[in-house]
This record gives C-alpha cells, structure tokens and sequence, in this order.
C-alpha cells in the first residue's frame, strides 16, 4: 500500500521530533559546545539544525570543578568524598595507573577472584576512569580530578594523559558515557 502525501508528511514530522527529543536528551545529560561542533563537522545533515545551541551549550573548560577530599588508595584505586556540586557526599574511585600497571598485577589471578578475560575487561579496560558505584561522575567532578592532575604536575609515564567516566555493564565491561548533569 502506498502512503498518501499526507500520511508521509506526519511520518516525518514524527522522525524529526523523534530527533528533537533526541537531542535534547542529549543536552540534558551534559552535552558540551565542543561535542555538539564535532558532530556538527561529521554528520552536517544531522546536526546543523541545533548549530543554534552552539552558544548556548557549556563549553568543557567552563565547568567550575567540584571540591575532593581524599580518602584512600587500594590496588591502584583512589577514592575520594565529593564535597561539593551535584554529587556531594558521593564517595566515587578513579583508576589512576595506565593499563600496564593493571596487567602486571594480574599475577596468574592471585588476589583476584577472576578469569584472566574478566580482569582485563573489568580491571585494566577501567584504566583512567573515575566512577561511582559503575556510574558515570559529573563533569566537575571530572574536572577537579584532572585539575588535581594537572596542579599536582603528574606526568609520569605510569599514569594516563586524563581522566574519563564512563558506566559499567554487567557482562560487557566499561561503556563511555558522557557525564550526567545531577545524581
């Protein structure tokens, strides 16, 4: 059966509000100026019609950094109390070493209750990632733990070039997430 043209006007008019919604789902969950022009670059079809919220959008480096306190390291974790902004009293961890450092430590799996395929999915795949309970942490949270990085002149060869957050999937591993605004 053929569509008439009014029944394939109201198909797309649904598809693009599909799209809008889309979109601003994605803005909801903390899409940043610099994203929204990348995309922009690759896909221009898609994109170019929110080239209007380019201004309106935060940009990454605007993002005032949350307040940490330390609280301890374990097996290449820290972990600190956020004090500030969203996720305030959320105790979050990062992975701070690169990837070999994780490897190394496999040791054949002593100390982890493990199979080599899930520490490498789980353990060294988190490296540089900064989480709460597997969710993804706020972008100022993000920010201060790379501010720290940077205040504190780390560049050893031991440690990533930055942080990141991501979510864990059960059974998947880690999935980059763009942070979320609230908790």
């Amino acid at each position: 059966m053929q569509l008439t043209q009014e029944q394939m006007f109201y198909t797309a008019s649904r598809q693009i509000a599909e799209t809008n919604l889309q979109f601003l789902e994605f803005v909801k969950e903390g899409l940043t100026r610099e994203e929204l022009a990348r995309n922009i670059e690759r896909r221009p079809q898609l994109w170019s019609r929110f080239e209007s919220w380019l201004d309106k959008l935060p940009s990454k480096e605007a993002v005032k950094p949350a307040k940490l306190q330390f609280v301890c390291t374990y097996r290449g974790c820290a972990h600190y109390e956020v004090q500030s902004g969203p996720m305030k009293d959320k105790r979050i961890r990062v992975r701070y070493l690169k990837p070999e450092f994780y490897v190394r430590d496999w040791n054949g799996g002593y100390g982890w209750n493990l199979s080599q395929e899930e520490y490498e999915r789980d353990i060294v795949a988190a490296s540089g990632i900064a989480d709460y309970i597997g969710l993804p942490v706020t972008d100022d949270v993000l920010a201060a733990l790379n501010k720290e990085r940077i205040d504190e002149g780390i560049t050893e060869s031991c440690y990533p070039n930055e942080y990141r957050t991501a979510k864990y999937v059960v059974g998947t591993g880690w999935v980059e997430q763009a942070p979320p605004l609230t908790y």
